[in-house]
């Protein structure tokens, strides 16, 4: 695969951290393409293609999200309380 900076830049429109990206280069293969299924050897953190397509997932749900947030993993189920009632939400990283 081609690298991580490369694919983000083209896909995404923005520069990543180049810790980030390096990071991506060395381990991202061994990473799961669902970090909500599928344990890994980094808790929550997901594949090259899981932040592509998170994140690209999330804009597209979310007009006003800052074009500089990316999605890298996912952290665990939240409770939070809406309308007095109990919600379990996703929660990402």
């Amino acid at each position: 695969m081609r690298h991580f900076a490369e694919y983000a830049s083209q896909s995404l429109g923005i520069r990543l951290p180049e810790a980030h990206t390096r990071f991506m280069d060395t381990y991202g293969n061994r990473l799961p393409e669902d970090p909500v299924k599928t344990k890994s050897w980094i808790t929550g953190l997901g594949s090259q293609e899981f932040v592509i397509g998170t994140t690209l997932a999330f804009r597209s749900s979310f007009p006003d999200l800052d074009r500089g947030r990316v999605v890298i993993g996912y952290a665990s189920i939240k409770t939070i309380i809406v309308n007095r009632a109990y919600e379990d939400i996703d929660e990402y990283l």
